[in-house]
């Protein structure tokens, strides 16, 4: 399965978003994405809703552009690695990368 719309990053000016929840103890109870996100998937997967379950399927339609996002001016270094623990050129490393199955299989 392909990224939707891979060459528009994220334009906050659109209020496009992928929004976590979290429960008291901070576990993801789900995620909601915007209706511009929603409208991109295909039929089959448009909704707005996603269980925590589905989180790496959500992540994968919409990689490119998260990526794309991040790595912009409107995502500061210091903010990023505040929230993340990591600086963006350790996130996207291609050691980090690799990496990213084995994290996934631990979610």
């Amino acid at each position: 399965m392909s990224p939707v719309n891979d060459e528009e990053p994220f334009n906050p000016e659109t209020l496009d978003y992928v929004y976590e929840h979290k429960n008291e103890q901070f576990v993801t109870n789900g995620f909601v994405i915007s209706d511009g996100l929603a409208n991109q998937l295909p039929e089959e997967l448009r909704k707005k809703y996603f269980e925590p379950s589905e989180r790496c399927l959500l992540f994968l339609l919409f990689e490119l552009q998260i990526v794309g996002f991040i790595n912009s001016d409107e995502v500061d270094d210091g903010e990023f690695e505040n929230v993340f623990g990591v600086t963006k050129h350790r996130y996207f490393s291609a050691e980090a990368i690799d990496e990213w199955p084995e994290q996934v299989e631990l979610l």
